[in-house]
C-alpha cells in the first residue's frame, strides 16, 4: 500500500471545489432551477454523483486513499445540496432510515410509500447494503400499517441500478464486439445479477413479496443508470390459491436524462439477450416486457419518467416521455390491488 498516493489537503480542495461547481452549475441553469423551485423532491445519489461504477472496484483500490477522499468530497455535497442538511454538523435528512451506515430514505406520501435506497455508500464488490441498513429497511417496511388499515397502498423502491434487466453476463461477453470504450461497462459490473450480489438480490425480492402478502400494498421498482427506457415484472405464483391473480412488482426504468443515445447495435443485443424469462427462484420468475404503447422492450432515445397517480380507480400511470416522440409517450397503466392477488398478470393491462 505505499506506492499508493496520499490525498493531499491541495487535493481535497480541488475535490470540494469540482462537486461545488458541478451542482451549482448544473443547478442554476434556468430549466432546472425552475422545476427544484416549485417541486418537492426525495432524492437519493448513485455513482455518477461519484463518478463511474462507484463500489464495483476492487477493495485495493475502492479503500485507497485517494478513492475515499473523493467519495467524502461527493458525500458532503450529495448531503448539502440533495439532502439540505449539513454534514459538518452531523445532521441526517428527517427520513433517513436510522440503524444503517448510508442515506437510505423510507418517506410516507398518503396513499404512497418513497424507498429510496442508498446503494453507494456501503457498496463493494460483495455487496449492495451492509446487514444494519438492511435490517433498518426491514424495520421500517414492518412499520408500515397495512393498506386496508389506512397504511399506504402503493411502495415506491427507488434503485440507482435496475433489479431485473438483460442478461449482464452475456452482455459483458458481446461488449468487447463493440468498437471503442463502451459507457456500459460500469453498469456491467454494477449489476444486481452480479455473483457478489445475486443472494442480496433474491432475499430483496423475497421480502417485497413478502411485504405485499402482509400489508396489502403493491410494491414498483423505479430504476435507471442502463440509459435506456425499458419495462420489467417480478411475477411470483408462490401465493394465492389456485385461480387466484399471481403477486406482480413491476419494475419502471429510464435513462438519464442528459446521457446520449446508446448504439443501435446495443439495442439490438438487448433486445436478444431478454428473450427468455429469468427464473429467479422456484415460482418466480423475471420478464422484460416490451412497452405497450411502441411494441419494443427498449427506448434507446433519451428520455424521462413520469408517474401520475389516478384517484379515481387507484391506478398509477407511468409515463416515458421520449426525445423526437413528444406526442406520445410509452406509458404502463399500474393497477390496483385486487382480491387477495396483488395485481395485474404482467400479460395483463
Amino acid at each position: 500500500m505505499s506506492n499508493w498516493r496520499r490525498f493531499t489537503r491541495e487535493m481535497a480542495a480541488q475535490a470540494s471545489r469540482f462537486y461545488f461547481n458541478l451542482y451549482r452549475d448544473r443547478w442554476r441553469q434556468p430549466e432546472v432551477a425552475r422545476m427544484l423551485s416549485s417541486a418537492p423532491t426525495v432524492m437519493m445519489w448513485d455513482a455518477h454523483d461519484i463518478f463511474d461504477g462507484w463500489g464495483s472496484y476492487s477493495p485495493e483500490i475502492q479503500t485507497c486513499d485517494v478513492y475515499q477522499g473523493l467519495f467524502r468530497a461527493a458525500r458532503d455535497h450529495f448531503a448539502v445540496f440533495q439532502q439540505q442538511v449539513d454534514p459538518r454538523a452531523g445532521e441526517h435528512h428527517p427520513s433517513r432510515l436510522a440503524g444503517g451506515g448510508g442515506s437510505t430514505l423510507g418517506v410516507e406520501l398518503g396513499d404512497y410509500a418513497v424507498l429510496a435506497l442508498d446503494a453507494r455508500s456501503e457498496r463493494s464488490q460483495r455487496q449492495v447494503l451492509c446487514r444494519a441498513s438492511w435490517d433498518a429497511i426491514w424495520s421500517w417496511t414492518d412499520g408500515l400499517a397495512p393498506a386496508d388499515m389506512g397504511g399506504p397502498r402503493h411502495l415506491l423502491v427507488v434503485s440507482g441500478v435496475p433489479v431485473l434487466h438483460a442478461d449482464f453476463g452475456s452482455l459483458e461477453r458481446v461488449m468487447g464486439w463493440l468498437p471503442g470504450d463502451q459507457e456500459l461497462e460500469d453498469d456491467v459490473r454494477d449489476h444486481w445479477q452480479s455473483p457478489g450480489h445475486r443472494k442480496e438480490r433474491l432475499r430483496l425480492i423475497h421480502r417485497l413479496l413478502d411485504l405485499m402478502e402482509r400489508k396489502r400494498i403493491r410494491a414498483t421498482i423505479v430504476s435507471g443508470d442502463v440509459h435506456v427506457a425499458c419495462l420489467g415484472a417480478i411475477e411470483s405464483e408462490r401465493s394465492g390459491a389456485r385461480g387466484e391473480r399471481s403477486s406482480v412488482i413491476n419494475q419502471l426504468t429510464s435513462s438519464g436524462i442528459v446521457h446520449p443515445p446508446p448504439p443501435k447495435l446495443l439495442g439490438y443485443l438487448l433486445e436478444r439477450l431478454s428473450d427468455e424469462t429469468e427464473p429467479i427462484d422456484r415460482g418466480i420468475a423475471g420478464t422484460i416486457l416490451p412497452l405497450q404503447t411502441k411494441r419494443r422492450k427498449f427506448v434507446l432515445e433519451r428520455n424521462f419518467l413520469s408517474l401520475e397517480p389516478d384517484d379515481r380507480d387507484d391506478r398509477l400511470w407511468a409515463n416515458w416521455y421520449v426525445e423526437g416522440e413528444e406526442a406520445e409517450p410509452a406509458t404502463k397503466v399500474i393497477g390496483p390491488v385486487q382480491g387477495r392477488g396483488l395485481g395485474e398478470r404482467t400479460r395483463g393491462a
